[in-house]
Formats: structure tokens, sequence, C-alpha cells
């Protein structure tokens, strides 16, 4: 018993250490983005690509990323390359999004944030392709939105919630991991009729988006949605 709390004292104290000094970025945080750059570039906004930050001069002359970020004219797409506003049919990929609301680390960059089935007030960061095992907790009366915190109580990132986001697609059901959705449409969070169970002796793949081999699979929130 001794022995085990110790080596979990040992898992937390390292866990702080490198969420404080570990070499991965969290790519929902812009605050050292304007380090080494000119006062006057342009940062695009990690959860909303047709906004951006700029880096500004502050009293001491040091080069800061700005308080809010501001939208491109004509619903345009910012482009961080090309520093320019660009034609609002230009696709671009969010650098922090929560469309899909990751419930794994599977296929992430190091650095993304996931939400923690059944708290919205935590989250946990990507290293390696897995989550620290040590979840984060927003600030007071903040909750996880699926890429920050905020104060938005109803803005929670459920990952319980099975979610679409492209039509003619399936996803996994996030309570059984032997059943799936058939997405009709994009964006939207389908209902019963699109609920269907794999054929015997297999399981969803959410990384494949289809029912392979095998019964035995992990399911994402064994209590199904809160």
């Amino acid at each position: 018993m001794f022995q085990s709390k110790n080596l979990y004292s040992l898992l937390v104290l390292y866990i702080f250490v490198c969420l404080s000094s570990c070499d991965f970025e969290d790519l929902c945080d812009v605050s050292n983005d304007c380090e080494g750059k000119e006062a006057g570039t342009g940062i695009q906004d990690p959860v909303n690509c047709r906004k951006f930050y700029q880096c500004v001069l502050n009293a001491k002359g040091e080069v800061r990323v700005s308080d809010n970020s501001i939208y491109c004219p004509y619903q345009g797409r910012f482009n961080e390359e090309t520093q320019q506003c660009e034609d609002e049919l230009t696709t671009c990929v969010y650098k922090c999004s929560n469309l899909l609301c990751p419930k794994t680390c599977e296929g992430l960059p190091d650095g993304t944030r996931i939400a923690v089935p059944y708290d919205c007030r935590k989250y946990r960061i990507c290293n390696n392709g897995t989550d620290l095992p040590i979840s984060v907790v927003c600030p007071d009366y903040d909750y996880f939105n699926g890429t920050i915190c905020g104060n938005d109580i109803f803005a929670c990132c459920n990952i319980c919630m099975p979610y679409c986001q492209f039509a003619n697609t399936q996803v996994e059901d996030p309570a059984n991991c032997n059943r799936y959705y058939l997405c009709e449409k994009d964006d939207y969070i389908p209902g019963s009729s699109e609920h269907f169970d794999c054929p015997e002796d297999t399981h969803f793949d959410r990384t494949l988006g289809e029912c392979v081999e095998g019964y035995e699979c992990d399911t994402v929130c064994i209590y199904g949605i809160d």
C-alpha cells in the first residue's frame, strides 16, 4: 500500500512537471504564439478560422498576442502563411476543433485537449497518442467545451453523445462499441432511427468507421448519455 501511494505521488509530480515543461504544444493556447514574431503578425484563432489574433506591442515594447480575435471581412478565412483573409470558399482546418469532441487521443497531434467522461469541468492533454492520466481542472465556474474552458455550461463537450460530422459516414455509439450510427447529413446528433447493431461477433472500429471482426471492444461511456 505504501509503495502504491509513493508511485501515485511520483506520477502526479511527473504530470505536473510535464504540463509545465514538456515539449508538446497546447494547440488551443495562442498566448505564446507571437514569440519571435513582429508586431502586426496575424495568428489564426484556433477555434474559428474566420477570425485571427494580432501580435501587438505592450507598454514595455514586448510583442504579445492581442486579448481578442477579430473576424475576417466578408466571411473570409484567415491564412497564416499568406497573412491574408481569403475567399470564403477556401477550406481551412481549425487548429483546435471541438466539432467531434474527440474521445481518445488516437491519431491526434500532441497537445490536443480531450474531454473527461462525466465531468465537464475537466480535460486531458494528448501526448504520443495517449492522454496524460491526470486530468486538468478548469478554473472555478468554467466548463470544458471541447477546446477551451469557458463559462457557458451549455457548451459542455459531452463525449457520451453520438455526433455526425459528415453525411454518409458511420460513427460509433459511445455507450455500446458493438453498435453504430449511420449519418444521413452533416453536423447533427443522430437518433434511434439511424442506430444499428454490428453483425454477430464484430464490433465497431471508430478509426476505420466500420464493423470489424471480434466482439470484445472498449466502450467509451459505460453509462451512456447523461
